[in-house]
């Protein structure tokens, strides 16, 4: 339950961290791509209305002209028609007097009758001596703003004015933009035009305008966390799950580790344990079996003093076979301990090639050696390194079948350790065989006991030393014997 608790923990920590460092790279990646749309949107609407204000600016101007040199009130009055006609978001075009009365108009309702104060009209003057208001609402309670300008030189009409409908003006804009808030406030900060159902809070952008002191605001109306958490949702629960796949997996493999490990240590005490009763029985056995042995040659003394009955040699050899086994039982049990004094193992070698030359020859196998000039000094002992070799040799040698031209191999070298290998072309080992080779009592043979490997290893790792085996079925084997370099 403890476990359980510790990986769903684990899980959630993994989880919100992955998920939190992509919602924030999602947000500002979400953001900037709404940015863009702003900052794109903003300045062709900021262009789109600069340009009307400025053909009403052209307008106006045209108009003063127009009512300043003519003094037919036809001609003026079929100006500001024509004016109305090819600009239907005029609402009216005016003419005023000093009065502020309406002399000449597109609405014929509004003539005589006063629009604006004339102090109106002179506080919205700029330099260019044209005027926009701010929104202001029309006799029918329509919002609207005005663009006017001065007749020069003028005494009776003094005043042009072209009424627009805010509403006319921006729906188009506020349309195409149905995911943004549009807002435009005048000189005094106050709102001329805002979309329907504003947003506040989201992502926005001001620009101000050129000829006039407007500004146009544009808002993203697109809540970004809110569609930043809804892309994060299945994001978080594919790392959720990824991480619980990944932590069953190293769960699965830390209990086979585990097992490897339990079994690795069950078969070490298996094997000391089997070492301490071959060990034990070894001793128990050697004692009755040198009496044995002793009681078969009084025997034979007495009678077979001509030593012709066959029988009693049999026996002697017999029991020097099971004096053997018991030895290596021995061995196995309590491996020879480390001598300190240093071993030139060249000349143990050649030693042994030696003696094992003859009877290699009787098999017709060709017995091959090679060394280093330098002398090669190590810890282990010179009787271990006999048994050792001598292990390895005959193990080689029953390998090789009788109908092969054999070859045994030793070669010793050095490189930052001593190495030691012993070559045949027998019949070679599975991989199966190779991985149970060093196993106790585990043998090949038909008459084999499974002791010598494990003894041979046992005396090589007890010396700070390494074997390994290379085996190719029908090809050959190679073991390889790494031993620490000790110099004189």
């Amino acid at each position: 339950m403890k476990q359980l608790k510790k990986h769903l923990i684990l899980n959630l920590l993994i989880t919100l961290i992955l998920s939190s460092a992509i919602f924030y790279a999602l947000f500002h990646y979400y953001k900037g791509q709404d940015l863009i749309k702003i900052d794109r949107n903003i300045a062709m609407h900021q262009q789109h209305i600069e340009t009307f204000i400025n053909d009403a600016y052209a307008t106006v101007a045209n108009l003063a002209t127009v009512v300043s040199l003519s003094r037919d009130e036809d001609e003026i009055n079929s100006a500001i028609d024509s004016i109305k006609r090819q600009e239907p978001r005029y609402k009216t075009v005016y003419v005023l007097n000093k009065e502020s009365k309406v002399v000449n108009s597109s609405s014929s309702q509004m003539i005589g009758k006063t629009l604006k104060s004339y102090a109106f009209f002179n506080s919205n003057m700029n330099l260019n001596n044209v005027a926009v208001s701010g929104r202001e609402q029309d006799r029918n309670g329509i919002d609207v703003i005005y663009i006017s300008k001065f007749i020069p030189n003028e005494s009776s009409k003094v005043l042009v004015v072209i009424e627009v409908d805010i509403n006319g003006l921006i729906s188009v804009i506020d349309a195409i933009q149905s995911k943004s808030t549009i807002t435009i406030t005048d000189f005094h900060n106050k709102v001329i035009f805002e979309s329907k159902n504003p947003v506040k809070s989201g992502i926005s952008r001001t620009v101000s305008f050129q000829n006039m002191q407007w500004k146009l605001t544009i808002t993203s109306n697109e809540n970004i966390y809110w569609t930043t958490l809804k892309r994060i949702v299945p994001i978080a629960f594919i790392i959720s799950l990824v991480t619980a796949m990944l932590q069953l997996f190293m769960h699965h493999r830390e209990i086979q580790k585990e097992r490897l490990r339990l079994i690795e240590e069950i078969n070490v005490q298996k094997k000391e344990l089997i070492g301490m009763l071959a060990a034990n029985t070894a001793h128990e056995i050697k004692n009755p079996l040198t009496a044995v042995k002793g009681f078969v040659e009084l025997l034979e003394l007495s009678y077979d003093k001509e030593r012709s009955n066959p029988h009693f040699s049999i026996v002697k050899s017999e029991l020097d076979r099971i004096n053997e086994i018991v030895s290596q039982f021995l061995l196995l049990g309590r491996p020879t301990s480390i001598i300190g004094e240093p071993v030139e193992i060249t000349t143990v070698v050649k030693d042994i090639l030696i003696f094992l030359k003859y009877e290699l020859e009787h098999y017709n196998i060709r017995l091959i050696s090679s060394y280093p000039e330098q002398p090669l000094y190590t810890t282990i002992s010179s009787d271990q390194l006999k048994q050792i070799l001598i292990n390895l040799i005959q193990n080689a040698r029953e390998a090789i079948p009788p109908d092969r031209q054999g070859i045994i191999e030793v070669k010793v070298s050095q490189q930052e350790h001593i190495f030691l290998s012993v070559r045949d072309n027998g019949e070679g080992m599975t991989k199966q065989t190779i991985n149970q080779l060093f196993d106790t009592f585990f043998t090949t043979k038909a008459n084999g006991t499974g002791l010598g490997l494990p003894v041979t290893k046992n005396i090589i790792e007890t010396n700070g030393g390494t074997i390994s085996v290379e085996s190719e079925v029908h090809i050959g084997t190679t073991f390889i014997i790494q031993l620490p370099n000790k110099k004189d």
